[in-house]
């Protein structure tokens, strides 16, 4: 997933050809180990993880499908109020909502943290769903070379 985004966002912004400067100056790749447990609301479901929402400048803008189109911020709220701030995933090789078509990262997957979800130790709890370890970096400059 990270790989896509730069390729499509960060670099090139829809156009052909490099972008500068980079979309939010992005130069370097994190590097995290993320723990999650789901809430029983969701695992009584069948799910360990939800929908994926997109989020830009730390706000929720919901699901996004083709076309630029996303749900809104109302989507996120109601979800998170019924099953509590959970990770959310979106795997390329389903082709929905987004990319909706074959991509070179078939096996990619993106993910999404509400940080309302964030704690030491997750617990399931609906304010408690994921925690994060620092693993280090990586510069575009280094994978470029």
């Amino acid at each position: 997933g990270v790989i896509w985004y730069l390729m499509n966002e960060v670099v090139t912004n829809y156009t052909a050809g490099p972008r500068c400067p980079r979309k939010f100056n992005i130069s370097v790749i994190h590097r995290y180990k993320i723990q999650v447990k789901a809430t029983p609301d969701l695992f009584k479901e069948g799910m360990n993880f939800g929908p994926r929402y997109a989020y830009d400048m730390g706000k929720c803008m919901g699901r996004c499908f083709p076309g630029n189109l996303c749900s809104g911020k109302g989507d996120c709220t109601s979800h998170y109020e019924k099953y509590g701030y959970i990770p959310g995933c979106n795997n390329f090789y389903d082709n929905y909502p987004f990319p909706n078509n074959q991509t070179p990262a078939h096996h990619g997957i993106w993910y999404s943290l509400p940080l309302d979800g964030r704690c030491a130790r997750p617990t399931g709890a609906h304010d408690c769903t994921w925690s994060y370890e620092y693993r280090g970096n990586v510069t575009l400059l280094e994978i470029e070379s």
